[in-house]
């Protein structure tokens, strides 16, 4: 196997260390239980932006089927659990923090995510993972054009390098 070779592959190789890291540390999909938090978000953002226009004091209920013109496809939101919401709702401020006062049947995110079976990453073990990609990719770059450099200087166009 010639240098040249040998260079490329370890190029090629370092490379897909790195894609293979960032993978592993981008954010996932979002589960059941945050897509009913986010249900109950928008029907709060929906109750909030209905009230507005109709120009409906706090304390009065509201039809959850009055707030279909504000969903994709004029459809109400369902949890994707099996909880319901409400058929009414009363305007309030609280409505609008939906992580302290949920108002799907199953409860809480929490509650949810127990429901689901769902395990949660803390915030601490997050940061960490993304502290270890971008530490590797302070220790690797510089190795990546160093051995860009060494691939130019023996012959090879590094655009060649994954040919």
């Amino acid at each position: 196997m010639s240098a040249r070779s040998r260079l490329a592959g370890e190029y090629i190789a370092t490379l897909g260390v790195l894609v293979v890291m960032g993978v592993n540390a981008a954010p996932a999909a979002p589960t059941p239980a945050q897509d009913c938090l986010n249900n109950q978000k928008i029907i709060g953002g929906a109750l909030w932006a209905y009230s507005r226009e109709n120009q409906i004091p706090a304390d009065r209920a509201v039809l959850l089927t009055n707030l279909t013109m504000y969903f994709k496809d004029h459809r109400l939101p369902t949890c994707p659990l099996g909880g319901t919401y409400p058929a009414v709702l009363t305007v309030t401020r609280e409505l609008l923090d939906v992580e302290k006062t949920p108002i799907c049947s199953l409860g809480t995110l929490e509650q949810h995510r127990q429901r689901a079976g769902e395990r949660r990453e803390s915030g601490a073990v997050q940061r960490a993972r993304w502290l270890v990609v971008v530490v590797a990719v302070i220790i690797l770059f510089p190795l990546l054009l160093a051995w860009r450099r060494r691939l130019a200087r023996a012959g090879a166009p590094p655009s060649d390098a994954g040919d």
